[in-house]
């Protein structure tokens, strides 16, 4: 049966780093690490302390020396956002009916610039167009969001009996229409 998720099982979930990361590299390797340089199997994994102060997880294959995170070479490489961020965003992406745009992103996301909204979605959207796995196995999660919803509330409709009621708009105070006075005619 396919996984059900919502936006706070999603939170939870993809909530630290050390999670976003764990899910990313057992979608990237299914079989294990491997060096995306020579494909060997034999790799250390470790952590060190990048320019910026903050933690990296490095892998190096042991069989070419070639040092590599599980982002690189993926939509989330060489980015400042960190990955929940990003999980969150391809899952918005994937939930939504219609494009999302970048200033629907900083208001979700709560990004400082718009710029930054503009890039991400810029790379998730270059990224489904070429059909990258990594970026549609997340927007996928919320695809089936959506699905799930919309079927369970046409379960409950005719339970509430909704279809036969008319539907009137939900205002305020209605303003009086405007009088139209009859123009002067011209002969």
């Amino acid at each position: 049966m396919a996984e059900q998720r919502s936006i706070f099982r999603l939170r939870k979930g993809f909530d630290t780093d050390a999670k976003c990361f764990g899910r990313l590299e057992r979608l990237r390797w299914p079989g294990g690490v491997r060096c995306p340089r020579c494909g060997g199997r034999r790799v250390s994994k470790f952590e060190a302390r990048g320019k910026t102060g903050k933690k990296r997880r490095l892998y190096t294959c042991l069989a070419c020396r070639y040092q590599y995170t599980a982002t690189a070479g993926t939509v989330f490489h060489d980015s400042h956002l960190p990955l929940p961020k990003w999980f969150r965003a391809v899952f918005a992406w994937g939930a939504a009916r219609q494009r999302v745009s970048a200033a629907q992103l900083q208001r979700a996301l709560r990004l400082a610039s718009y710029e930054t909204a503009w890039f991400l979605a810029r790379r998730i959207r270059r990224a489904l167009e070429r059909g990258d796995p990594l970026v549609a196995e997340l927007a996928a999660l919320g695809r089936r969001r959506r699905r799930v919803r919309r079927r369970r509330l046409l379960a409950v409709l005719p339970r509430l009996n909704l279809r036969r009621r008319p539907v009137r708009p939900v205002t305020g105070r209605r303003r009086p229409a405007a009088r139209r006075t009859p123009k002067a005619r011209s002969r």
